[in-house]
């Protein structure tokens, strides 16, 4: 794992700069919470840490054969009684929202580590948008024009469900082979 030293996000394997801010990436003397190869109760199997932001740790998982993502919601958000109560109430309302373009939840907080629960949701294929821009440059004007009608559609139908996304970022868009969100 690597992190980065302007703005501490940190990063798998195959990256030398940061995302976000194109910073040298140093390597992350800490480790994990939850070790590679851990098994939890439900079937859940981590395989690795992805990356770590202000709602949590995010692993690449596997349940029931599927490829999953698991979130360990941060300790200081999981401390908070109103973020919680917030949490189940958004999560409630996620679950009722059927679009392509929306990660569908697996599990929230069956499952928890240290006191902290765990979110499951479908692992999504593609690479977040920020990925895609490092890595190739900016996106072609068609494929940022789809994309974004593509996210408000998604977004509407979250709202409509009383879902809102806390965090939206390039970093948490993704885009499919064919450029689908």
């Amino acid at each position: 794992m690597l992190i980065c030293p302007q703005c501490n996000r940190k990063f798998g394997d195959g990256y030398t700069q940061c995302i976000e801010d194109g910073a040298r990436l140093a390597p992350d003397p800490s480790p994990p919470t939850i070790a590679p190869g851990t098994k939890l109760d439900g079937g859940l199997t981590i395989h690795h840490l992805l990356g770590v932001g202000p709602t949590g740790e995010v692993y690449a998982a596997e349940l029931g054969g599927r490829a999953v993502v698991a979130k360990l919601l941060a300790r200081e958000l999981t401390a908070d009684q109103r973020y919680t109560q917030n949490l189940a109430r958004l999560t409630a309302n996620l679950a009722k929202v059927q679009h392509q373009s929306v990660a569908h939840l697996v599990g929230v907080g069956d499952l928890r580590v240290q006191g902290r629960p765990i979110m499951v949701r479908e692992m999504l294929p593609g690479r977040s948008v920020a990925e895609r821009v490092f890595h190739s440059g900016p996106l072609p004007v068609t494929t940022a024009l789809s994309a974004a009608m593509e996210l408000a559609e998604a977004l509407t139908e979250a709202h409509r469900a009383g879902a809102l996304h806390l965090v939206l970022k390039p970093s948490n868009v993704f885009l499919d082979d064919k450029n689908h969100t």
